[in-house]
């Protein structure tokens, strides 16, 4: 719980009024943390999500879907 603490505040504005020798595992946790945070950005981005869905939808509607299933 305590490292959790030291990460937040160390992801503020504030950060760097924490010393090295109290949080010695801080450069490697917010490199994680950021590369976290990229990495949800980048996957949850929603134009790239509406786009994949419109692009399913076209390939149904004119590919996979044959006469009978449409109806």
């Amino acid at each position: 719980m305590w490292e959790n603490i030291l990460l937040y505040i160390s992801d503020s504005p504030i950060g760097f009024l924490i010393p090295e020798f109290l949080f010695k595992k801080k450069k490697k946790l917010l490199k994680l943390l950021h590369d976290g945070k990229r990495r949800i950005e980048k996957e949850l981005d929603i134009l790239k999500i509406m786009k994949s869905i419109r692009n399913v939808k076209i390939l149904m509607k004119n590919s996979l879907l044959s006469p009978d299933v449409k109806f």
